[in-house]
């Protein structure tokens, strides 16, 4: 006959120690992904900001939750991508990957030679391209 998992006690048999202490391992990493998902939810929500000003062309992308060296901006044929990776290590044996990835189609008339790429103090993220 299988195993009854749904029976608390017998789950917790099966892995070893006290319900306790499973439970309170579990409450922590709660609490950390939660937090997470603050911070991904406040870059997620926060719109890019795009500027048409003659012939410049400014992009500002909030990108507080990462590090610099975390952010990687993709050129390819008209479309830019901003994609950012960060692993968070909840305990010795577990970790979260945050994965922010924001897309823009660049108009034809773009210069890709002249975008350039700008990170201040506060992470956000400035790029500039100059139109034909």
């Amino acid at each position: 006959m299988a195993p009854n998992y749904w029976e608390s006690s017998r789950f917790v048999d099966q892995l070893g120690g006290s319900w306790d202490q499973h439970e309170k391992r579990a409450f922590n990493y709660i609490d950390s992904v939660k937090e997470l998902d603050k911070q991904l939810a406040r870059v997620r929500t926060s719109p890019s900001k795009i500027l048409h000003d003659g012939k410049n062309v400014t992009i500002f992308v909030d990108m507080s939750c990462f590090s610099p060296e975390e952010i990687e901006i993709i050129v390819y044929g008209n479309r830019l991508t901003v994609r950012a990776t960060s692993t968070v290590q909840l305990d010795e044996k577990h970790s979260v990957d945050k994965v922010f990835m924001r897309k823009f189609v660049l108009a034809s008339e773009i210069l890709l030679e002249s975008i350039t790429t700008d990170l201040n103090r506060l992470c956000m993220l400035t790029i500039k391209a100059t139109r034909v």
